[in-house]
């Protein structure tokens, strides 16, 4: 884990020769591009393309600016072969940049807090309960490669996220900044590439998770506090003050039962909950994971695991509320 975030989550990204990031929510073929990493660089391959090798050895000296939302960030160039492979993937003009040496961006609002080419924060977490729950809900099934999450966290109550304020995930700290505003991108089939007719699941996410302004909400984004590798327990704090989304109608109340755990305090209020576990957090790279072998599972893409010896009942360690 570094300061803007997980190694090799979003470190390239598509421009326009007008410098406008490309995305696939304009260019939906692009969730169909697969990625491996490979000693020097990337491998790349799409349907009815040849492979294409990204050497970081060939890149280019030339910095390019890009504008991601509403900020302009000087990109490193990466090489033509990139170029012509992905215009004639997307039948489109466009050029391959690469968050280099050179390059630098903050998170809005958060002066001193770097990130890539992200849309607006380094991590996004969502728990399986809250996609379990949208399932429940939504005629289409919804995968988490819908919603793209770094991090997954499975055994809570269904969006018991919205109510953190801080977690910690071995030795790595987190604050829990803000929920996603979700948008067209979800309705995008991550297998197919084709958007889903009737706009799912951002419909039925607008039935109960929408707040007065129209916004659709599914996930939190977070900020990494400290640099370091992943352990196995995470920690959270709550805070009352996350529940700010007064549409949200909160049912069912999931209190801690002390009577069958033993929760223990940090030094720093983390409330440890062995209940809890984190199996899943992907880079992502063109709208699709970016997987390694396990050699590199500790310290680059994957940040933890499911271990058997934890306890997976929800309601003994849960204390946020649930939302419906």
């Amino acid at each position: 884990m570094y300061p803007r975030g997980l190694s090799f989550d979003r470190d390239f990204i598509l421009r326009d020769l007008k410098g406008r990031f490309i995305t696939a929510r304009t260019h939906p073929k692009l969730v169909l591009v697969e990625a491996s990493l490979t000693p020097g660089g990337l491998l790349l391959s799409a349907p009815g393309m040849p492979n294409l090798e990204v050497s970081y050895a060939a890149f280019s000296n030339q910095y390019l600016d890009v504008k991601v939302w509403g900020s302009e960030i000087s990109a490193q160039h990466c090489q033509a072969s990139a170029d012509q492979w992905f215009s004639t993937y997307l039948e489109t003009d466009c050029q391959l940049v690469y968050f280099g040496e050179q390059s630098s961006r903050e998170v809005s609002g958060h002066e001193g807090q770097p990130v890539s080419f992200a849309d607006g924060y380094p991590l996004l977490l969502i728990s399986q309960g809250s996609l379990n729950d949208l399932n429940s809900k939504c005629p289409a099934p919804i995968s988490f490669a819908h919603m793209r999450p770094n991090i997954v966290v499975s055994s809570i109550a269904p969006f018991a996220e919205d109510s953190w304020s801080q977690i910690r995930i071995g030795e790595v700290e987190f604050d829990v900044v803000e929920a996603c505003s979700r948008c067209v991108f979800t309705t995008v089939d991550p297998k197919t590439g084709i958007r889903n007719e009737f706009k799912e699941p951002l419909k039925t996410l607008k039935q109960y998770r929408r707040d007065e302004k129209g916004e659709v909400f599914f996930g939190q984004n977070l900020i990494p506090r400290n640099q370091g590798l992943s352990g196995w327990v995470i920690r959270w704090k709550y805070s009352a003050a996350n529940h700010r989304y007064p549409c949200y109608r909160q049912t069912s109340d999931y209190s801690a039962q002390s009577s069958r755990s033993n929760p223990t305090t940090s030094r720093n209020c983390f409330s440890r909950l062995r209940g809890d576990t984190v199996f899943a957090a992907p880079c992502w790279l063109f709208s699709q994971p970016l997987f390694c072998n396990t050699l590199l599972i500790n310290n680059c893409c994957w940040l933890a695991f499911s271990p058997a010896s934890l306890p997976s009942s929800p309601q003994r360690y849960s204390h946020g509320r649930r939302v419906n």
